[in-house]
Parts: structure tokens; sequence; C-alpha cells
């Protein structure tokens, strides 16, 4: 028949819900990242650096009052300006903001410092929300001590 099994319908919405969240956020205006980028790879104490924010506004209707935003969730990296305002994106334009940030002088080597990304529509609504993370240098120490043995060692015969 056209209906499915009782049993088979918690699955089949599952495998569904991002489908048909995708085809509900598309009919109306749907902002989204398109890209992230760092202008370095990594960073040092007490270094200036920014990230590049691509958006894009996928959906079929202009996209009112747009929000981005990066807060920082460490009080190791600073953002000056920490919003960015559009107040329309049109259907399938796409954007850019860059955010600046400071790494701070007693920032460890070796850690990502944590920020969140995210866009809201109309001040209010939110429609990503994401972690991203600010690397500070650092360097890998491998001690190989194989004059010492293998003691240290995991080893399996195969």
């Amino acid at each position: 028949g056209f209906w499915p099994q009782q049993s088979q319908i918690i699955p089949l919405a599952q495998q569904m819900l991002n489908t048909n969240r995708y085809i509900a956020l598309a009919a109306g205006a749907f902002v989204h990242p398109v890209s992230e980028s760092f202008n370095k790879i990594t960073y040092t104490q007490n270094e200036s650096g920014n990230l590049k924010i691509v958006f894009m506004n996928k959906g079929l209707m202009i996209a009112q009052n747009v929000r981005i935003e990066l807060t920082p969730l460490s009080n190791l990296v600073t953002v000056p300006v920490q919003v960015f305002t559009r107040p329309t994106v049109t259907s399938m334009a796409r954007d850019s903001v860059i955010f600046n940030f400071t790494v701070s002088p007693s920032a460890p080597n070796s850690t990502l410092l944590a920020a969140l990304l995210r866009i809201r529509l109309n001040d209010t609504n939110t429609v990503f929300e994401k972690n991203v993370y600010v690397p500070v240098n650092g360097s890998v120490l491998i001690a190989d001590s194989a004059e010492n043995g293998i003691g240290n060692w995991s080893i399996g015969l195969g």
C-alpha cells in the first residue's frame, strides 16, 4: 500500500529530517557560510590576524537584517568588532565580512582559542552557529629513544 508500516514511520522521518529542513529554509531566507578562512595558518602570542567569512543567501526570499557575529569564548583572544550587519541580502547573493582579532601575550603555545560564529536574521533568529578555533603556534617534540630499547613502544607481531 501507499503508507509504510507503523514500525517504519519514525526511521523514515529521521532519514528525511535534514532534507525537509533544508527545503523549508530554502523557501524563505537562508543565509549560510560558504567559507571561513584565516589569513595565516597559525598565530603567535600578541599577534593580530583576521578571519574572513563568505556567506550566501541560498533562500528564495530576501534576507532582512542579517547579523554575522564572532564572540570570543576565551579571554586569550580579543575581537574588537564582534558584529557586522547587512540590511538585506538578496536571493543567491554572496557577501563577506572580515573579523580582526589579537592573540593574548599569555596564550599558551599549541592551543586552539575558541570563538563562536553565529549568523542571525532579524536580530533574533539564529540560522547558523559553530565554534571556530584560532590556532596558536606550538612545537611537537618526537623523542625516539630506540637506543635505550623498545620498552616504551607498543609492538605487535604479525
